[in-house]
């Protein structure tokens, strides 16, 4: 007898609020979607996250990548990831213009 397979819960990396990342949260990202293909984060632009130049703040850009490299890693190994303590080792962004809609 073969064990059944799992159904991992994608829709549990999506959105934002308290099962997010409290402070991907408090920026305000969301994540639009996430499945074992990758993961889509969104982020709309705020006065809080503005810069004195008026564009997104550069940490808000990184914020918004971060998450969803973060929601694509554990779309990536759900269900197996339960458990595991998942932290980014290195991180790079290169900034291609300024930052003034939504990401």
């Amino acid at each position: 007898m073969t064990a059944p397979a799992l159904r991992f819960d994608y829709s549990r990396l999506t959105g934002s609020g308290e099962a997010g990342v409290p402070f991907a949260t408090h920026v305000g990202v969301s994540i639009e979607s996430a499945d074992a293909g990758g993961a889509t984060a969104r982020l709309e632009p705020s006065p809080q996250i503005t810069n004195h130049v008026g564009s997104l703040h550069g940490g808000a850009v990184f914020t918004v990548a971060a998450g969803a490299c973060g929601a694509a890693v554990a779309a990536a190994f759900a269900p197996e990831l339960d458990g595991w303590l998942v932290v980014a080792r290195r991180a790079e962004i290169d900034f291609l213009r300024i930052a003034h809609a939504p990401l």
